[in-house]
């Protein structure tokens, strides 16, 4: 009926509708996920709640559940104040949506010259109150664990509305208009074309969210505009290093190189 009921039954009628619901923090469902010794890091209140525990209880100890670009940053970050810290990663390598396995290694290897220990390739069975358990066995002692696993889109009110999503995310097309032609949807809680493959994904980024906006802000108006989708790109710094990603991880074997040599080498 065109109409948004709000929390105290309040009615708004509207002819468009953006979605733009953003994404929220995602826990691992584990035995221990709710100890006060468990954080999530996604928020700025996130932050300020690991440095006040880590400072009050004076933690030795801590353990990072997850080696994305979040679970890195917060790794690096927390080196200033906790002298021991565990990346844990059920992947074979760090950033593994992001590079290869070669290039991890040299991002490793900055990790174990920073002082973290990083291990790969591992699940995460529960949490105990001084300790977190893998799913081979291994107890790893922790005073404080940081799950840094990604977020999941908002897509709550687009499901009551009956709108079409995959992944919890609203399906979008290169409008950024949704399965109902009034209602459009941007940012973190939609899912829209890979530019590259034409495949539909998440970009979750903010530039992109910024460029989304504009488009379906624009077509609410007149749908005059595509959106061209997005190339995935990341940016972030850890360990002394700048790092950047753009596009699909390809293994360096599928590639034709033509080296030059030059008088600095190649």
């Amino acid at each position: 009926n065109k109409k948004i009921v709000c929390h105290k039954n309040i009615e708004y009628f509207y002819t468009k509708l953006l979605l733009a619901t953003g994404g929220s923090v995602k826990l691992p469902n584990l035995k221990g996920i709710e100890s006060e010794h468990v954080f999530s890091f996604y928020t700025l209140e996130d932050t300020q709640a690991i440095l006040d525990y880590a400072q009050k209880h004076n933690v030795k100890k801590a353990v990072i559940i997850g080696a994305g670009l979040s679970g890195l940053e917060c790794a690096d970050s927390l080196t200033d104040y906790i002298e021991s810290i565990e990346v844990i990663e059920r992947q074979e390598h760090v950033l593994a949506h992001q590079i290869t396995k070669e290039a991890a290694h040299f991002i490793q290897e900055k990790m174990q010259t920073a002082g973290i220990t990083f291990t790969p390739g591992v699940t995460v069975k529960e949490i105990g109150s001084h300790s977190v358990l893998l799913e081979d066995g291994t107890e790893i002692q922790a005073d404080m664990v940081v799950c840094a696993v990604g977020a999941r889109p908002n897509g709550g009110l687009g499901h009551t509305a009956g709108l079409t999503l995959h992944q919890g995310a609203l399906v979008t097309d290169d409008f950024l208009t949704t399965s109902n032609p009034h209602i459009f949807a941007a940012g973190d809680c939609a899912q829209v074309k890979d530019k590259l493959t034409g495949r539909q994904l998440k970009s979750c980024t903010w530039p992109d969210a910024i460029l989304q906006g504009i488009v379906a802000g624009t077509n609410m108006v007149e749908p005059s505009r595509h959106y061209p989708g997005v190339v995935i790109i990341a940016t972030s710094a850890f360990f002394g290093i700048k790092f950047f990603s753009a596009g699909h991880i390809q293994k360096a074997s599928s590639y034709n190189y033509s080296l030059r040599k030059n008088g600095n080498g190649y």
